[in-house]
């Protein structure tokens, strides 16, 4: 789950970049990729039936929606990979505790990167950058939430185990 939440972090943070760099132009990197499936599929016949045994179109639009999930999914797998390889040999209590660390910072660097980038954008006036800022702003926060909320729970535990084993020496 935290190599999820990371991925969406950094999918968030990513187009929040673009959007501060590119301005409307952000959505290009899954709108040209969308642009050459469609046309690969156009060409390729067993491709254009099979989306039609479907009963789904094969447009742009829902293209670029399958490349953007793909995208998260890619991220995901690279996070929990490195989830796996950072945390293999820890106990189950340390893992939860390091993976909300992680999602805390995560989502604090993603609120330092969406803000200043949300006033940028909103400083431009361009039409489309501003809710991807939004999203990565709304990203960071949820993440946040969410790993704040476990991560207190867990730092209590943690004291209340430290302060039955005083007791229990005296």
């Amino acid at each position: 789950m935290a190599g999820f939440l990371l991925a969406n972090l950094f999918l968030a943070g990513v187009f929040v970049v673009l959007s501060a760099m590119m301005g409307d132009n952000a959505s290009k990197v899954v709108e040209v990729p969308a642009e050459l499936t469609a046309q690969a599929i156009n060409h390729a016949p067993v491709l254009s039936r099979m989306f039609a045994g479907l009963g789904v179109t094969p447009t742009p639009d829902l293209l670029g929606i399958l490349h953007l999930l793909g995208l998260l999914l890619l991220f995901w797998l690279v996070w929990g990979l490195v989830f796996y390889h950072v945390t293999r040999n820890d106990e189950s209590e340390a893992f939860i505790q390091r993976a909300a660390r992680w999602l805390l910072r995560g989502s604090i660097l993603e609120l330092l990167v969406a803000v200043p980038s949300h006033i940028i954008v909103r400083q431009r006036g361009d039409c489309c950058a501003p809710f991807a800022t939004f999203w990565g702003i709304v990203t960071g926060l949820s993440v946040m939430l969410l790993s704040f909320g476990p991560g207190v729970l867990f730092l209590f535990a943690a004291r209340m185990r430290r302060r039955q084993s005083r007791t229990a020496r005296t």
